[in-house]
């Protein structure tokens, strides 16, 4: 028998309810510490997008950027990006519509591999003039962890959950779990 603490009072639970209880613990901490890191790399780039935020650029550098790259209505998505980076991040954040932030953050990851970094390969080149074309390392590990947060969910220590959204489930509410 292990001692468990409910919140409420404190059980005597078979071993196995502990370990239980200690892996919903331990899995809460973990999707709370990813949508965190998630939170604060896309906040960070979106704001640099959005305000120029550590001078990223703000709307006109960015639309340069997209205009470079080839991007039709390169004005018009850089505020698409910038807002998809910044809002989403803060989603995550908030644990709050988790899976349709970690949708449009995986989405907003593939294009940038499509239409940025992807010809570059996997790590980053120097080309003359002290210029580095970035690889797309860092847009497949976020688009993944994005994507696996979305399918994961928010995790216990979330919005979604305080909504009854469901953990794990996306936008289910807990009450139509089967």
């Amino acid at each position: 028998m292990s001692t468990v603490s409910t919140g409420r009072a404190i059980t005597r639970l078979p071993a196995q309810f502990a370990a239980i209880a200690h892996a919903r613990t331990l899995r809460a901490s973990v999707l709370l510490i990813a949508r965190i890191a998630l939170a604060w790399v896309f906040m960070y780039h979106g704001a640099g997008k959005l305000f120029d935020f550590k001078h990223q650029g703000g709307i006109a550098g960015t639309t340069a950027f997209f205009q470079l790259e080839g991007i039709p209505a390169a004005h018009l998505f850089a505020y698409v990006v910038g807002l998809t980076e910044f809002v989403g991040g803060l989603m995550m954040l908030l644990g709050l519509a988790t899976a349709l932030a970690g949708l449009a953050l995986t989405v907003d990851m593939l294009v940038a591999i499509v239409t940025a970094t992807g010809a570059t390969g996997m790590l980053p080149k120097a080309l003359p003039h002290g210029i580095v074309a970035d690889g797309f390392e860092i847009n497949l590990a976020l688009g993944a962890l994005a994507l696996t947060v979305a399918a994961m969910g928010a995790g216990e220590l979330s919005l979604d959950r305080l909504l009854g959204w469901g953990v794990g489930r996306g936008w289910r509410r807990t009450e139509d779990r089967g």
